[in-house]
């Protein structure tokens, strides 16, 4: 879309003219391309995968480049395969082959229904009753359920649809959202359909097999014919369907096209050793046991505020059902109140790290900070993100990126390592020694872009969708809030010990309440600038600057203007601000790149940046000069390394 609607118009325009059209396509080109050259951040493009070791070695960063061809997969987004299933269960032929069962948001017992919401029981009448009896959460097909009751399938049919449509049950293909090729899971679905004959089935069939075919070939093709089987399958997918094939106008991280590709990087034998492992061993944990610190004193100053908002809400109960407590919650007046409190959480090793930084007039200050005493029983996992820049005097430099509270322990980031089921199994084991002493929830969300929701050893509570893991498995309910001196805490029927829900990365106020506490960075801000901040030899955060629009610009500038470039120019060297950086802008999902000698990137900035709002402007570190991740014409790029913490209780 960028190709037909900017590029082209942009080349073929005769730029005679600078209008207010011509400006605006040049801002969508200028955007794109510097998050593609900069950040890798358009959809669906991260960069290649790539799998290296720890060594002890004395040589710092070690690789060499593979010739062979690199190898690439693809595959079709759920949303995607989720259109197709809806389309096929309107088919009456695959009717007796769906599966039914009871929605996750009701219990049952005998043949009536209990609304956790209402907190009343649904008696049905005959026949209904019968059905209701007969259901359980568990896949069956709703063959299965018609022998079981002594019924024909079709004698079903209008009942099914009537408790359907009340939302009592649910009816469909199953397809488990942790499964990482959903068009697979369909595929081996309809293909276990026999001895029918039906044109449906067999158009069904065919229409699945092609698009396996084209799934499989895909990676393989040249541009010129990917875009030609790309077109074709964006209009075949709306002849089937009715549906657009490309979603949320190119939003970042949307799931917006039909196919997306994932690639095994040409690196091979990526060794990482001398001064940078030194880094990865002592610093990193010593910098993630001051966020566990900060996570345990964050915690407890979230449960007072959690207890404080159940007994607003019920003074006189002691345990709520979980549905009952978010839904009350989410229309109580005083919610964007409390959700204000939770957000401006200060903690004292927050305010310590604040107070140093504030009181040292350097541009790069030492944090004095040592390990932190933490509460080791709290089941400590992290992924951090990490840079690598390479000085001037070929010695590296380690940045901390974001820390993700999730282990990567399936899905795309092992898909092409050679031995992911012996590293999955490494990942899952160091999990359970993590979790042991704790009764752990796996909260499994209805909603999937393209990352595939994690689910951990222990409890999977079911919202809205199934997996097929091994996990015991319970209906959400069945979850209780359960009002204790500690704090909020979630309980089971028949379970007398409290559960926690892993992180996932949800960082919202309900299910901080839950939740284990988050071993991840906090900001630290003082003042108009906060110098670089660094732990040992680790950059912990970037030098940022806080800028509102009027500083800079003062009135508005229309047209091409050289004021606004000038006045940009000027202000980057009064408050010596870096050359490039980036922007993080309200209304912008991810920092956009800055470099206040190119005009465009200035007008983009002036463009996207909000009237009356502040934005925060960090330098770039790694910057062009000191990446190291280099081919053999010399190239550079960037290069994201990703590692996972853990503390055993051992």
């Amino acid at each position: 879309s960028m190709y037909k609607n900017a590029v082209v118009p942009y080349v073929h325009s005769s730029l005679q003219k600078r209008n207010t059209n011509i400006k605006r396509i040049e801002r969508q080109l200028i955007s794109y391309l510097q998050r593609l050259c900069t950040k890798n951040e358009t959809t669906s493009f991260f960069g290649p995968i790539q799998y290296g070791v720890l060594t002890s070695e004395q040589q710092d960063i070690e690789y060499n480049f593979n010739q062979k061809e690199t190898e690439r997969r693809a595959f079709m987004p759920y949303w995607s395969i989720k259109v197709l299933a809806a389309q096929m269960k309107e088919c009456d032929v695959f009717f007796p082959y769906l599966n039914v069962k009871l929605s996750y948001q009701y219990t049952k017992t005998g043949d009536s229904i209990h609304s956790p919401i209402l907190e009343k029981m649904v008696k049905f009448p005959k026949p209904y009753a019968d059905i209701i009896k007969h259901l359980t959460y568990e896949n069956q097909s709703i063959e299965q359920l018609a022998k079981k009751l002594s019924q024909p399938v079709t004698w079903l049919a209008k009942k099914l649809r009537l408790l359907e449509k009340k939302r009592l049950i649910l009816i469909e293909i199953p397809l488990s959202i942790t499964e990482p090729d959903s068009l697979n899971e369909l595929r081996s679905w309809i293909l276990k359909i026999k001895d029918v004959e039906h044109p449906d089935l067999s158009l069904w069939q065919e229409r699945l097999e092609w698009l396996w075919k084209v799934k499989q070939a895909y990676p393989y093709m040249t541009l010129g014919q990917k875009q030609e089987l790309f077109h074709k399958l964006e209009s075949t997918f709306t002849e089937w369907t009715g549906e657009q094939p490309r979603r949320l106008g190119g939003e970042i991280y949307a799931d917006r096209n039909l196919l997306y590709e994932e690639c095994h990087g040409p690196l091979n034998n990526i060794k990482i050793g001398g001064s940078i492992k030194h880094v990865l061993k002592q610093d990193v944990p010593k910098w993630l046991s001051i966020c566990a610190k900060h996570g345990e004193q964050r915690r407890k100053q979230e449960q007072a505020l959690a207890q404080e908002i159940f007994k607003t809400m019920y003074p006189n109960e002691d345990s709520v059902p979980f549905l009952k407590f978010v839904r009350d919650l989410s229309n109580h007046p005083d919610v964007h109140t409390w959700e204000k409190r939770w957000q401006s959480i200060k903690t004292e090793i927050e305010e310590a790290i604040t107070h140093e930084v504030a009181s040292n007039p350097k541009s790069v200050v030492h944090l004095s900070l040592e390990y932190q005493d933490f509460d080791r029983d709290m089941a400590w996992l992290t992924s951090p993100d990490l840079m690598i820049a390479k000085k001037d005097d070929d010695s590296y430099q380690v940045i901390l990126g974001e820390i993700h509270d999730t282990i990567m322990v399936w899905g795309w980031a092992l898909q092409f390592h050679p031995e992911k089921d012996k590293v999955n199994e490494q990942l899952v084991k160091k999990i359970q020694k993590s979790t042991q002493h704790l009764r752990m929830l796996n909260m499994l969300s209805s909603k999937r872009f393209k990352i595939v929701p994690f689910e951990y050893p222990g409890t999977t509570i079911q919202m809205n969708s199934f997996s097929n893991s091994p996990n015991e498995k319970i209906p959400l309910s069945q979850l209780k809030v359960t009002y204790t001196k500690e704090g909020l805490a979630l309980t089971l029927p028949d379970h007398e010990e409290v559960f926690y829900t892993y992180n996932g990365e949800l960082n919202t106020m309900v299910h901080s309440f839950f939740s284990l506490p988050r071993a991840v960075s906090f900001s630290i801000r003082t003042g108009e600038s906060t110098p670089r901040l660094m732990l040992g030899d680790l950059v912990v955060q970037r030098a940022k600057w806080h800028i509102s629009k009027q500083d800079i610009w003062s009135k508005k500038h229309t047209g091409s203007s050289i004021e606004l470039f000038y006045e940009a120019y000027r202000f980057h060297l009064k408050e010596s601000l870096p050359k490039e950086g980036f922007a993080k802008l309200p209304g912008q999902p991810k920092p956009v790149y800055v470099n206040f000698t190119s005009y465009f990137l200035i007008e983009m900035l002036e463009g996207l940046w909000p009237d009356g709002e502040n934005c925060t402007f960090s330098e770039m570190l790694p910057n062009l000069s000191e990446l190291w991740l280099s081919k053999e014409d010399q190239k550079t790029h960037t290069a994201e390394i990703r590692l996972s913490y853990f503390v055993e209780r051992s």
